[in-house]
């Protein structure tokens, strides 16, 4: 299957989360190619989308997932490696998985932050619903690394969804799973120094060991579709 398709099937099911829709969609390309932007997303001129997640917890930028495992960059803003062996601790023995239990999020209010949202001016607000850490925040049946079942034991995605109808806001979740694969190649380290994504325990987070020259599709497809609630994807 040509990558192309893989690139237009994470934009649409972006899109369609983005902003929602009375039309039910089938796990196809075809059934996707059907959806059209609502009148209303056309006329509602500003929204507020934000992305917030576990990476609060070391709090040094949304990347900090991937950026902590890279220990040399000629990236000026790729600092995050060297940062995580100062402060936390070599990446085999502190990962990313061990910041979810220190996520509280014990001052999360997202009725206050609807009505800063709705105050300024805002029609609708999209949250993130999976980043490309690979953890949900929202109490997904297809795996155990969400923030209802670890972490602050919260479904966000339903909190800021509830916050922002009781705004008169329209309210979208957006998924960035896809990306993942491309994240998560760096959290293996290399066999002279490896880091605790090479533990196979812990692939359901962060996934076995992938090529990225040499894609597999079937272990893309599933995923993409899975994280949208669509089933799997059929090309």
């Amino acid at each position: 299957m040509n990558t192309r398709y893989i690139i237009f099937i994470s934009i649409v099911l972006i899109f369609t989360g983005c902003v929602s829709s009375e039309k039910q969609f089938e796990p196809t390309v075809e059934s996707l190619k059907q959806y059209e932007t609502p009148g209303w997303f056309r006329d509602a001129k500003f929204g507020i989308w934000n992305v917030w997640g576990l990476y609060s917890v070391p709090a040094v930028g949304e990347w900090y997932a991937r950026n902590m495992y890279i220990m040399e960059s000629e990236k000026k803003w790729q600092v995050q490696g060297p940062y995580h062996r100062k402060v936390w601790g070599h990446q085999s023995e502190i990962g990313y998985k061990d910041f979810i239990p220190m996520w509280k999020a014990e001052k999360f209010d997202a009725n206050k932050l609807m009505e800063q949202y709705k105050s300024a001016g805002a029609k609708y607000y999209t949250s993130i619903a999976t980043f490309h850490d690979n953890y949900d925040l929202f109490d997904s049946k297809y795996t155990r690394w969400n923030s209802v079942k670890t972490g602050p034991q919260m479904d966000m995605v339903k909190a800021f969804q509830d916050a922002a109808h009781e705004q008169g806001l329209r309210y979208g979740a957006t998924t960035h799973l896809a990306r993942s694969l491309n994240w998560w190649t760096v959290n293996k380290g290399s066999a002279e120094e490896p880091y605790d994504g090479i533990d196979s325990v812990y692939y359901d987070l962060y996934h076995p060991p992938y090529d990225l020259e040499n894609p597999n599709h079937k272990y893309i497809l599933p995923m993409i579709g899975q994280a949208c609630g669509i089933g799997e994807l059929k090309i």
